[in-house]
């Protein structure tokens, strides 16, 4: 699972902007090269996605949820909608980048994709920590920005609060316009109540409430497995396939 626009069939990864270098590299025969393992190659929101779906109906007493909107907030933000238990993929592979979406909060902010004012600028993990730095509180790593967030510095939960609430301005013209089962939130902001609450707040504001009546909007119940649930899912079938070929 990777963190970039991924052509599962061809099993490479498409210019990610988060992985200089990788641009065609056929990552799953590299890993079965070095494993001796058939391998596949996900992104990993995408991933996650089918992974939180099978996993909700291992669970009792837990809603089936198969058309839904996952978002993985964490260094960068990622993006994955799942049609009846299907990723939708797109052409090439491309479907689902919330990440660059261009958003006016972050008007002026360069982006490492190249362009300028992208959601990843002003909602990621990331981005979170820097303009806490620029304020005086510095976090060098994300691991302690959550450590600092569980500890209830009121800075710290109120940014995260901020960025959950841009998310979900952003999604609020996916959800309109999808209407999905429910918005699954993965990644590591998730596990920050304050950050679900912004996402909850910002779509119930900018949504109808025929839109939200039944919506479910929460963090994913498979948690940092969703994408090993979603490739471990995927992962016989697809070598099945290809051994058939």
């Amino acid at each position: 699972a990777v963190p970039g626009p991924v052509d599962a069939e061809r099993t490479r990864v498409i210019r990610p902007a988060r992985m200089p270098g990788w641009d065609g590299i056929n990552v799953a025969e590299e890993v079965a090269r070095h494993c001796g393992l058939p391998a596949i190659i996900e992104n990993d929101a995408r991933a996650g996605a089918i992974g939180e779906s099978i996993y909700r109906r291992r669970l009792k007493g837990v809603t089936p949820i198969d058309t839904l909107i996952y978002v993985k907030a964490g260094s960068a933000i990622g993006g994955a909608y799942l049609i009846e238990g299907i990723p939708h993929v797109g052409e090439g592979g491309l479907a689902g980048d919330i990440s660059h979406i261009p958003v006016d909060a972050a008007a002026g902010r360069p982006c490492t994709c190249g362009n300028i004012g992208c959601l990843e600028t002003i909602a990621s993990a990331d981005s979170i920590r820097t303009d806490l730095a620029a304020s005086g509180l510095v976090y060098t790593n994300n691991a302690q920005l959550l450590a600092a967030a569980r500890d209830g510095i009121p800075a710290v939960a109120t940014a995260i609060r901020h960025a959950g609430a841009l998310l979900g301005h952003s999604l609020a013209h996916l959800v309109s316009f999808l209407a999905p089962q429910g918005v699954i939130l993965g990644g590591a902001l998730s596990a920050v109540d304050a950050f679900s609450a912004g996402v909850r707040a910002a779509l119930h504001q900018s949504c109808l409430p025929s839109i939200m009546e039944d919506l479910v909007i929460e963090s994913s119940r498979s948690g940092r497995d969703a994408a090993l649930w979603g490739l471990s899912t995927l992962t016989p079938h697809k070598i099945s396939k290809e051994n058939h070929s």
